[in-house]
């Protein structure tokens, strides 16, 4: 609402999907343009053109759109993305166990990143393009430090910072409007 929009949510759960749908249809019904995936062919070109909508997503919608200028200003993820368990996978993750004594954070994290980097650079599509990331993944609360600074050195260029849900939001708004 602070932003008027310019915002894309990005879900992993259909679930979390189908309830953010919900609320969001109940609290910005002609206020704020919504624009969900799979209700239309031409949604991400209709977001774009009304400059102050909010699109919404699953994970794989964080690839392969390009919403550059100001109608995209904010990134919701809801879930830093996962490695499916397959038997490729989890040979790689027991070769960089072996080899290098960590898989999570020499695999695992690694591609965990690289997934993210992509979802965050449909924000940033070109020089001028500027804006916030918020990632709630409740999981990262468990990373121990080391973990925690390899994911940070991992996500440059980008600032990665931990903060309450609240404080968060508000950093990310004054940010964003402030520029």
């Amino acid at each position: 609402r602070t932003l008027g929009g310019r915002t894309l949510l990005l879900f992993s759960s259909r679930v979390r999907f189908e309830k953010a749908n919900e609320y969001l249809l109940n609290e910005f019904e002609g206020e704020i343009p919504l624009f969900i995936q799979g209700m239309g062919n031409n949604i991400v070109e209709e977001f774009k053109k009304s400059e102050n909508g909010i699109l919404i997503g699953m994970e794989s919608f964080g690839e392969g759109i390009d919403i550059p200028g100001k109608s995209l200003q904010l990134v919701y993820v809801d879930k830093i993305p996962d490695l499916r368990r397959e038997f490729v996978i989890d040979k790689r993750r027991e070769f960089y166990d072996r080899e290098f004594g960590n898989e999570f954070n020499d695999y695992f994290l690694a591609n965990r990143t690289r997934a993210l980097h992509q979802k965050f650079g449909r924000l940033i599509r070109t020089e001028e393009d500027k804006g916030g990331i918020l990632i709630t993944d409740s999981r990262t609360a468990r990373w121990k430090s080391r973990t925690l600074n390899t994911f940070k050195e991992l996500m440059r260029p980008y600032d990665i910072q931990f903060a309450s849900m609240k404080e968060a939001c508000e950093s990310l708004a004054n940010f964003i409007v402030d520029k």
